[in-house]
């Protein structure tokens, strides 16, 4: 399936009406991730396009929730994003994802830059550094530190991860003096 075609298949799913507008799409959607986790990727797929199914559906029902509904949404994205991975279809797999984080942007107070958007960040520098695309993967592990120091200067936890992320990425692309630097920074809040 060409990028083109999965994503117009994604936005489709997306428009549909879901058959069983009571089902509970949260639900749904621990399913999908459950087949996921247990590497029954069919099922996962298959999952996700429901669970989006059921949020469309869903979403005249109850304005309040439309921002968990929203990140709903994004989760599914995500899912098929770690589908297509395991799948090895690395195209689709970034694009999707990619998908996810425009998404993701619109249920974000914030926008990219809030800690809503920077907690699915970890994710895509994983796939795009399994891919091969270590220029965005630095790129990405940046961003991370840029929203955890800046929006929430004072949540040393969230930064403390953000760092040794990104270290424990550099030490395993040969930087290790790089890694030392943001490990130390990391240690430097650490109580």
């Amino acid at each position: 399936m060409t990028k083109t075609a999965l994503l117009l298949s994604i936005f489709l799913s997306l428009t549909l009406c879901a058959n069983a507008y009571s089902e509970d799409w949260q639900s749904s959607l621990d399913d999908a991730q459950a087949a996921l986790r247990n590497g029954n990727l069919n099922e996962a797929e298959e999952g996700f396009l429901k669970t989006q199914k059921l949020i469309e559906a869903a979403k005249g029902s109850d304005k309040n929730d439309l921002k968990k509904m929203g990140l709903g949404l994004v989760d599914c994205l995500v899912g098929i994003s770690k589908v297509k991975d395991k799948q090895g279809e690395f195209a689709q797999s970034d694009a999707v994802y990619e998908m996810g984080l425009e998404t993701l942007k619109k249920f974000c107070e914030g926008g990219w830059k809030s800690h809503d958007y920077a907690d699915y960040l970890p994710d895509i520098a994983e796939l795009y550094d399994r891919h091969g695309k270590s220029e965005q993967t630095d790129l990405v592990w940046k961003r991370i530190i840029e929203i955890r120091t800046t929006v929430s200067p004072k949540d040393n936890g969230k930064i403390i991860a953000a760092y040794e992320g990104y270290s424990k990425y550099l030490r395993a692309h040969g930087k290790p003096e790089e890694a030392n630097q943001w490990e130390y920074k990391a240690n430097q809040l650490n109580p």
